[in-house]
């Protein structure tokens, strides 16, 4: 019996290994057979943002949580010679890399092929310019996450962050709230937070959109840029009159000084960073005829750019 007994323990303990390492295969086989798809894009970032929209959202343990915060720690370390596979794995994202068209590393980190919670899609590019570019609204504020994506693969900037879930859906008749710009318990909101810790100086910027037909106050207008406070500054106005000089006067509004809306009051990322002491948070409503622009036109990216770099 005795013998039956260690026979018995030995044979669970070699199923637990085995099953452990098949797990851990058929994570890295299905991650290749997704990068691959990615490789056949040209490596574009927005078609890896594609491939990663999940139906329904997931939120993170607290365990998944501690070991995203050790991943994203290490990935915005200039000084981490290397990054921790198992916090990863433990967290539920793959991590890889791409040169991009200004010959940059960029260190991605994603979720698994298989696995897809609508954590968001996350990019560092340890030598940039100090600016995280975010769309929480990616897929419902059309094509911000495209937009983004481009943006972050074409310039110098330092990180993104894009939502992989539309910000609600419907799941047994009922609406689920999946708002990365509003909920505090995810990736996207822990990816802010470490940022703007390991770059006390630096400037996280928001794309957004909004239906400028709506009111009669934004017909004709194309930005409405805030900090998401009731209070404007000096860096904030600098963007507001490039973008003007660019759209036209009128076509760009500052709030709450031009329009009394879409001020961004209530967005957890930029309460998280007034609460952190992080003063460089800006917000940036696109009207859909801008944002095509955007999307079609590099030149006019550019211009973006050089508007958001100016106060940086």
């Amino acid at each position: 019996m005795k013998f039956e007994s260690l026979f018995l323990g030995f044979y669970m303990m070699l199923s637990r290994i085995f099953f452990f390492v098949f797990k851990m295969v058929l994570v890295v086989v299905c991650s290749l057979l997704f990068s691959a798809q990615v490789q056949s894009a040209e490596n574009h970032l927005s078609d890896l943002w594609e491939l990663l929209k999940a139906k329904e959202y997931k939120e993170p343990s607290n365990d998944e949580m501690k070991w995203a915060t050790q991943l994203f720690h290490q990935a915005m370390d200039k000084n981490s010679q290397s990054i921790n596979n198992k916090a990863a794995i433990a967290s539920d994202l793959f991590i890889e890399e791409l040169v991009d068209g200004t010959l940059s590393k960029l260190l991605i980190i994603r979720e698994t092929a298989q696995k897809l919670n609508g954590r968001g899609l996350f990019v560092m590019r340890p030598d940039g310019n100090g600016i995280l570019l975010q769309a929480p609204h990616g897929y419902m504020d059309v094509y911000t996450g495209k937009l983004v994506s481009q943006m972050m693969q074409e310039q110098n900037y330092s990180a993104l962050s894009v939502n992989s879930v539309p910000r609600r859906y419907k799941k047994n008749k009922k609406w689920v709230n999946a708002d990365m710009a509003h909920l505090t318990s995810t990736y996207f909101y822990l990816w802010s937070q470490i940022f703007a810790e390991k770059f006390p100086s630096g400037q996280i910027i928001q794309l957004h959109g909004f239906n400028n037909k709506n009111r009669s106050t934004t017909k004709n207008v194309d930005m409405i840029l805030s900090n998401g406070t009731q209070f404007v500054d000096v860096p904030l106005l600098k963007q507001a009159q490039c973008l003007k000089n660019w759209l036209g006067e009128s076509r760009v509004l500052v709030y709450p000084r031009e329009i009394k809306i879409l001020g961004a009051t209530s967005n957890s990322i930029g309460s998280l960073l007034r609460d952190k002491k992080f003063t460089d948070f800006k917000h940036y409503e696109m009207s859909l005829d801008l944002r095509k622009r955007l999307v079609n036109e590099s030149e006019s990216r550019k211009i973006l750019t050089n508007c958001i770099t100016m106060s940086a």
